[in-house]
């Protein structure tokens, strides 16, 4: 089951005019009550927008196999009985764009940039590996400015840098929900976060999650993702923001020293590719960030 399928199997509204990216997307999703939408993108030939698509309990717990209160649990099990996940071959139906290419959204009019938002970054270093959530700002030349705190990313970045080297990973934009919400989970420092979302998949389809092999280093992405950006986190840092975050409130902190920046390599679509819309503050950011750390409250 990925983004697509998650998509085509739910109710959503199609939207009968090409959607700008600038602004007009944020606004159809902060249209109450919170409904998955989707429409081309405005300026953009060929590619369509999709928002609000992990804006309910229902949604999430049907990906996962099981009814609302069963979140809690699918959730834990996976957490602490990760499973193994399968590598495979990039599929022939995935193309290379250039980063200036892709359809990412501003949010509100005083963001610093274009944001993407539903992005999770997948990093590898010396046998240690993780998965998770950075709001991204397109500062333009396939560069981008990763909202980067003191978590294990970070940590990896670290270690890196200590010995002279850049940070392999890979940005997947449009996931499948079991990845989405292994991202916002802690696992142990070195454990792949990606085998929680192989678990939650077993548990609810009786197959694990497979990933793309998408160059020659480590870091992977989920099979089936719409967007998936090759790329190194280098020795630079650059202003990021201001952002409104998940308190609908605008943060500044990654201006001033700057933040992390990752430099694309290669981009790479799925055919006729959906870019995930994913409101800052909005509902579905609540959920998917929420959710995995309900087991600990």
């Amino acid at each position: 089951m990925d983004f697509r399928e998650v998509l085509s199997g739910m109710e959503h509204r199609n939207i009968g005019h090409e959607v700008d990216p600038y602004l007009e997307a944020a606004s159809i999703c902060r249209k109450r009550p919170p409904t998955a939408w989707v429409a081309g993108a405005s300026g953009f030939e060929g590619w369509r927008m999709a928002g609000n698509v992990y804006s309910s309990r229902e949604t999430l717990a049907a990906a996962l196999g099981t009814d609302i209160p069963g979140i809690r649990g699918a959730m834990m099990k996976a957490a602490s009985v990760p499973a193994a996940f399968e590598k495979v071959d990039l599929p022939d139906e995935y193309g290379k764009v250039s980063a200036s290419e892709l359809p990412i959204p501003t949010y509100f009019a005083n963001d610093g940039g274009p944001y993407i938002t539903s992005g999770i970054v997948h990093a590898s270093h010396d046998g240690k590996s993780n998965l998770s959530f950075h709001r991204m700002m397109h500062l333009g030349d396939g560069r981008f400015a990763a909202r980067v705190v003191p978590r294990h990313l970070n940590s990896l970045l670290t270690e890196a840098r200590t010995h002279g080297e850049e940070l392999d990973a890979v940005v997947s934009i449009g996931a499948d929900p079991f990845s989405l919400l292994a991202a916002s989970t802690s696992a142990p420092f070195g454990q792949d976060e990606l085998e929680i979302a192989s678990s939650l998949r077993m548990d609810a389809l009786g197959s694990p999650l497979r990933v793309m092999k998408v160059s020659e280093k480590d870091p992977v992405s989920p099979l089936g993702s719409e967007v998936v950006m090759v790329g190194r986190f280098i020795d630079e840092r650059a202003p990021e923001g201001p952002f409104v975050d998940i308190t609908s409130t605008y943060d500044r902190a990654g201006m001033d020293p700057g933040e992390s920046v990752f430099e694309v390599d290669e981009v790479l679509v799925r055919r006729d590719p959906i870019m995930h819309v994913l409101l800052p503050g909005g509902l579905e950011h609540y959920l998917l960030m929420g959710i995995p750390k309900e087991p600990a409250i």
